[in-house]
């Protein structure tokens, strides 16, 4: 009796387990869509995995548009989305 009340006990902690990596999964995909959603307004592209497609296209538009302007302001926050998206990816 007692192998089983461990057993049940290990079945109770994996799905409390399952349960928190489904809120995690939730939290990042939260994430990633706020992320994609900015990414495309400075003209990102996707493929069908959420990976930006357009990569080089896109960061040289922004560079020409942005980085020798006099107000760096939008190349920096440029750089600050970029960065911000690529760690999200890196969680999922």
């Amino acid at each position: 009796m007692q192998h089983l009340k461990y057993l049940e006990q290990e079945i109770s902690y994996l799905e409390e387990e399952v349960g928190l990596q489904d809120q995690y999964i939730s939290q990042i995909e939260g994430y990633l869509g706020k992320d994609r959603g900015l990414m495309a307004a400075y003209g990102a592209q996707f493929d069908e995995y959420g990976n930006i497609s357009n990569y080089d296209e896109m960061f040289a538009a922004n560079f020409a548009k942005y980085a020798n302007a006099e107000d760096s302001t939008n190349w920096e926050n440029f750089k600050k989305a970029l960065s911000k998206y690529e760690e999200t990816m890196d969680l999922w």
